[in-house]
C-alpha cells in the first residue's frame, strides 16, 4: 500500500566512537534536513572524549535520542539503533560523514513505503586533498531512468560487476526498509569489524524483492579519518575467515543464478588474503610463502597476478599518496 510521502518516517542510526573531531557537522547535518519526518538515535558506543557531551546538545531537538553502551564496535552499536527504531526505514550516518540538505528529500521522493530498499549514489569526501578538482569523488549505483520502477535485478547485475563499492557493499547512502529486517531477523554480526555491512547487505538482499535506484548523490563519506570505526588491522587468520562469509553469502544470493559471476567475488577475497598474509607481522616468511603459493597454484592462468599486482602497486601508491596530503595539511595548518 502506497504511503503518501510526508507520512514515511526514518530512522537514522549514527553509531559514535570517539568522533569529536567531526560529529558537531555530522549531527547538524542531519538536524538541518528539509525532509522533517525522522527520528536519530544516536548510539554513543563507549566513547572517551567528547563526543557523549556534543550529543547531548542535541537532544533539546525531540527528534534526537542519546543511548549510551559500553564499547562493543560499531555492529553492536548499529544493532542496538535498529532495536531502539520505530521508523518505516532505517538510515545508517556514520558519526565521521554527513550528508546533503536535501538527502532524505531525495531518497523519499522515489519511494512508496513498500520497496524493500532505497538507493542513492555517495560522494567520497576528502578535504585533504592537493588537487581541488579531484576533492569529491562520486559514485552511483545506476543510471536513475528507472526511479520509478522496481530495478532489484538491474541493481544485482550491477552488484556481481562491482562488489564491493560502497553502493552495494556499505550501509550507507540507502533507506532499508524497517518491517524486512525485524521480519528476517537480520542483523549485523556482533564482535565483527571486517566486511560485517557487506555481509548484513547480502543477507538483506537474499529477503528483498524491490529496489530503487537513483543517481542523487548526497551522502558525504569522509576518506582518511584515524578514528573511523572500520579502520583497523586484520590479521590474516581473520581475514580468511570474514572473506570466506563473505563468498558463502554471495552464492547463497546468486545460488540458481547461470551467471552469478562467482570468479570476480573469489579473486576479491583472495586479493584480501594475500594482502592481509603480506602485512601481518605475526606470520613468518614461511608461512607468507605457503600462502602465497597456495593461492598461486589455485590461479595459474595471468590475468589474476596482473590484477594481483596492480592491487599492490595502487596500495602503495595510496599509502605514499595518503602521507604527501596529510604533510601538505600540517604545513599549511603550522602556517594558517
Amino acid at each position: 500500500m502506497k504511503k503518501h510521502k510526508c507520512e514515511i518516517k526514518i530512522s537514522i542510526v549514527v553509531p559514535i566512537y570517539n568522533s569529536e573531531k567531526y560529529l558537531t557537522k555530522c549531527l547538524e547535518s542531519i538536524a538541518g534536513q528539509s525532509y522533517n519526518n525522522f527520528e536519530v538515535i544516536m548510539i554513543n558506543d563507549g566513547s572517551t572524549d567528547l563526543s557523549e557531551q556534543i550529543c547531548a546538545g542535541f537532544i533539546k531537538d525531540n527528534r534526537f535520542k542519546l543511548y549510551n553502551q559500553n564499547n562493543q564496535g560499531v555492529s553492536a552499536a548499529r544493532n542496538n539503533g535498529i532495536e531502539k527504531s520505530s521508523g518505516n526505514y532505517i538510515a545508517f550516518i556514520d558519526s565521521d560523514d554527513f550528508i546533503a540538505e536535501d538527502y532524505l528529500e531525495k531518497l523519499v521522493n522515489i519511494c512508496n513505503g513498500d520497496e524493500d530498499l532505497i538507493v542513492g549514489g555517495i560522494i567520497y569526501h576528502n578535504e585533504y586533498k592537493i588537487r581541488k578538482r579531484n576533492q569529491n569523488q562520486k559514485r552511483v549505483p545506476m543510471d536513475d531512468t528507472k526511479i520509478n520502477t522496481n530495478v532489484y535485478q538491474e541493481y544485482l547485475n550491477q552488484l556481481k560487476k562491482r562488489i564491493p563499492e560502497p553502493c552495494f557493499g556499505a550501509p550507507y547512502g540507502k533507506l532499508f526498509n524497517r518491517i524486512t529486517i525485524l521480519d528476517n531477523q537480520l542483523r549485523f554480526e556482533n564482535g565483527q569489524n571486517l566486511a560485517e555491512d557487506l555481509v548484513f547487505n547480502l543477507r538483506f538482499l537474499q529477503s528483498a524483492v524491490s529496489v530503487k535506484a537513483t543517481n542523487y548523490t548526497g551522502y558525504y563519506y569522509r576518506m582518511f579519518v584515524a578514528s573511523s570505526l572500520s579502520r583497523i588491522a586484520h590479521s590474516h587468520d581473520y581475514t580468511r575467515q570474514r572473506w570466506s562469509i563473505v563468498v558463502k553469502e554471495y552464492n547463497c544470493l546468486f545460488a540458481g543464478d547461470k551467471i552469478n559471476n562467482s570468479e570476480r567475488i573469489n579473486r576479491i577475497a583472495e586479493k584480501n588474503i594475500v594482502l592481509s598474509a603480506l602485512c601481518d607481522k605475526n606470520m613468518g616468511i614461511a608461512q607468507k610463502k605457503q600462502t602465497f603459493n597456495r593461492i598461486n597454484n589455485a590461479n595459474k592462468n595471468s590475468v589474476f597476478w596482473v590484477e594481483y599486482v596492480k592491487v599492490i602497486w595502487k596500495n602503495c601508491l595510496k599509502r605514499v599518496y595518503r602521507c604527501m596530503q596529510l604533510l601538505v595539511f600540517k604545513i599549511r595548518s603550522l602556517k594558517g
